[in-house]
């Protein structure tokens, strides 16, 4: 018989979310995704945006909104500029001439400058549900989103893995 093992990354919250997320009341799960968030998944009939971690700390990265393209490019940001309802980010392309890297909704105003980087105000915007297997060192402030400490709720329910 194979012992039962500790999650000790992400991925074993991945696979303990699909294999348990009826007992914390998702009804199905409609999508993994390799960016933030993790999960999309069906709850009390609505679409639910749920994000997986090992440590719940490890969720404040998802305060800083990275552009995806910035990555891809490996570009330098030269400039960040608020126009209406988005972020403008510019960078130098391969021509050395500056141009638009990507636009970032501010979702209503949560998202803002912070020196060369743009953060969210909170993270309700952007997910809904942070499910984790252990809090981790600080304080968790943002009451904006709903959390699920997996390791009890699973102890609490009498689940072996």
């Amino acid at each position: 018989m194979i012992e039962s093992k500790i999650p000790s990354c992400e991925k074993h919250i991945e696979y303990l979310f699909a294999r348990f997320h009826h007992l914390l009341g998702f009804e199905r799960v409609l999508e993994f995704q390799n960016v933030f968030p993790d999960v999309i998944a069906l709850r009390n009939g609505k679409v639910t945006r749920v994000e997986l971690e090992y440590d719940l700390m490890s969720a404040k990265i998802h305060y800083y909104v990275f552009p995806r393209r910035l990555f891809d490019y490996g570009a330098k940001v030269t400039r960040i500029e608020h126009k209406g309802a988005y972020w403008v980010v510019y960078y130098i392309n391969c021509w050395g001439r500056e141009d638009v890297l990507c636009k970032i909704d501010d979702e209503n105003g949560n998202v803002y400058r912070d020196g060369d980087r743009l953060k969210r105000r909170r993270l309700g915007t952007a997910v809904d549900v942070i499910v984790y297997w252990r809090k981790g060192e600080g304080r968790w402030y943002d009451d904006s989103v709903e959390l699920i400490n997996l390791q009890e709720r699973l102890k609490e329910l009498g689940v072996t893995w």
